[in-house]
């Protein structure tokens, strides 16, 4: 505005542009040395300009959450319009916090059952990326356009996690779901887990929080999660799990077609997750909740057929496979009523993270089961105490101990 009055053809013109000619070579100077400050220390030290700008980027999304958590405590309108919806879009805005927000929902006993409720979005509905983003991954992954690749395409994501998302699709005239990476996921993930780590090493200095072992806690988790942003490490999970259940014909698994670091082709497990059948909140919740979809309805025998079966899956990849799903929350286990004689069908997606535990972590974890199942908690506590002090597990996928965190 200032450039168009001084470009006028008026007497006073001769002095504004005076003025903002003056202003403007202030300011370009000003704006030079910050350029030049800021470039110097991006070539000396690029992380620590990355951490900063990641550490501002997560305050801001958080701050909301934050400032408004002392009147959600006291006021449950505020809490389910205002606060529940800023925090569940600040945890959307990181991997690791996704992932944290999708292990809160399964933990009612220690997490509100309101923000259960509104967390459990996240198990299959976290913020996704663009379509075109996707479409240009799976075509440099392919070598070729979508349409001549597919059959048929669907731009809307079926579900969103952590790391990606997935794409319905027909290929040679079968359904299947094309996973693709979220775009730089593996620099952020690499960039709060450092925060994290920075966070973890404050804490543990503290005297009265050695206990907690933040530090390799932190170390673990970022191991394991960083491992699952590959999706070729996803496929090979697949295999080796997919062939310890081939025999149980009511445990589906996908099996992979195609894979890349970013993208994974995969047939398509038919049926719903089972976190569209839970209600943390019964009491408050509708039955037609916009953010769950249609209402479903389970019979009892279908209900007991989903805790069995389920107990009967755990077990087999504890005891008998030492290979276990350990990223099982309610939006990585589908069921259909389908087949096994109208009772129905139980699918297991999303295997990026895969634990392997030691021979002393698994007999920790069976000794801590036994005594549970005995009602003896002194040897339970045994047990735990035994687990955690014995450190991080070989963890091939999952990071060791604490694996099965379903």
């Amino acid at each position: 505005w200032l450039g168009t009055l001084a470009q006028a053809n008026e007497p006073r013109s001769v002095v504004l542009r005076s003025v903002v000619a003056m202003a403007s070579s202030r300011l370009l100077r000003r704006c030079a040395v910050i350029s030049l400050l800021l470039a110097l220390l991006l070539a000396c030290a690029p992380q620590t300009v990355l951490l900063l700008n990641r550490a501002l980027v997560l305050s801001l999304a958080l701050s909301p959450a934050v400032l408004l958590s002392p009147a959600a405590a006291a006021s449950s309108t505020i809490q389910q319009c205002l606060f529940l919806p800023a925090l569940r879009h600040a945890l959307g805005r990181s991997a690791a916090l996704t992932k944290w927000g999708q292990w809160a929902a399964t933990r009612p006993d220690l997490v509100p059952p309101s923000v259960c409720e509104a967390l459990s979005v996240l198990h299959a509905h976290a913020p996704a990326h663009a379509a075109a983003i996707s479409r240009a991954e799976v075509e440099a992954a392919t070598g070729a356009s979508i349409e001549d690749y597919f059959d048929a395409w669907e731009d809307e994501p079926l579900a969103s996690g952590s790391i990606g998302q997935v794409h319905l699709a027909r290929l040679n005239g079968s359904a299947v779901a094309v996973k693709v990476r979220h775009p730089r996921v593996g620099a952020e993930l690499e960039a709060d887990f450092r925060l994290l780590e920075l966070l973890a090493r404050a804490v543990d200095s503290v005297p009265g929080l050695r206990w907690l072992d933040a530090q390799s806690t932190v170390k673990q988790f970022g191991w394991a999660l960083q491992r699952q942003a590959s999706l070729e490490e996803e496929a090979r999970w697949l295999r080796l799990v997919g062939r310890n259940f081939e025999a149980w014909g009511d445990v589906l698994l996908p099996a992979p077609l195609s894979a890349s670091p970013s993208v994974l082709i995969e047939t398509l497990v038919p049926g719903a997750p089972i976190g569209e059948y839970i209600n943390f909140a019964a009491a408050t919740a509708s039955a037609h909740d916009p953010i769950r979809g249609r209402a479903r309805q389970l019979s009892v025998a279908q209900r007991h057929y989903i805790v069995q079966r389920g107990v009967d899956i755990y077990y087999k990849m504890l005891l008998a496979d030492n290979l276990m799903h350990a990223d099982l929350h309610p939006g990585n286990l589908l069921f259909s009523a389908d087949g096994r004689g109208g009772l129905g069908t139980i699918g297991m997606v999303d295997l990026g993270m895969t634990a392997v535990l030691t021979a002393s972590e698994q007999h920790n974890f069976i000794g801590f089961l036994q005594a549970v199942g005995e009602g003896d908690g002194r040897a339970a506590a045994r047990c735990v105490l035994r687990w955690a002090g014995g450190g991080g597990g070989s963890g091939s996928g999952g990071g060791g101990s604490g694996g099965g965190g379903y």
